[in-house]
């Protein structure tokens, strides 16, 4: 809610607008894309951390692979607060948010790395919900009633691709607050979650 609220605030205040921004408007905008960047990475995390929290509680009787989801679940969130730090810092201080300007690191090369990791942690998700269809002592049907919830997410990894894609070519040179608007568009899809997996599980309590 927070990041789609902030998308809006953006739009108000000309992010989609091509050619000249005025400073108080090119100001409000680096720090409403700023904030959003905290928002976007929070929301992967959350929606990753919440499924894994569902398989944990679970398999109660799987001592191995309750402890393999945990460790799952505290490699993402390391990750998270790596990225949040990086994101944090990714301008000169004591103006960090100041995106679209010469003085940040490569963002380009961030959000490539950010994008294969978080793909391969939903990859990795959709196969821990194939695994633990296998030990569930349920009718066949249930089981690929299971899997076919958890199969929508293969939309989010085709979202985080096109995000990427549509993000990595802009620079400070490039117009950015015009062309920023279909990543933002393409980071609302991605946060948006394609189908409540809980009630999919309710057969097997």
């Amino acid at each position: 809610m927070g990041l789609s609220a902030t998308t809006i605030v953006l739009a108000s205040d000309g992010l989609g607008d091509p050619g000249f921004l005025a400073l108080d408007r090119a100001d409000v905008l680096m720090k409403g894309y700023y904030a959003s960047e905290f928002l976007y990475i929070s929301a992967i995390c959350f929606t990753k951390l919440s499924l894994l929290v569902l398989f944990y509680n679970i398999v109660v009787v799987q001592r191995f692979y309750r402890r393999f989801v945990l460790v799952f679940g505290v490699v993402i969130s390391a990750w998270t607060i790596a990225s949040l730090l990086a994101v944090a810092f990714q301008c000169e201080l004591p103006r960090p948010w100041e995106t679209m300007t010469l003085r940040c690191f490569n963002s380009r090369i961030f959000w490539v790395v950010y994008c294969i990791v978080d793909m391969s942690t939903e990859i990795s998700i959709i196969m821990l919900s194939v695994n633990l269809v296998a030990y569930l002592k349920v009718r066949f049907s249930s089981k690929v009633a299971v899997v076919a919830c958890f199969a929508p997410r293969l939309l989010v990894i085709s979202a985080a691709l096109i995000r990427l894609i549509w993000l990595y070519p802009i620079t400070p040179h490039s117009d950015p607050q015009y062309r920023l608007w279909l990543p933002s568009i393409m980071t609302q899809v991605q946060t948006d979650e394609p189908i409540d997996t809980t009630e999919a599980l309710h057969p097997t309590k």
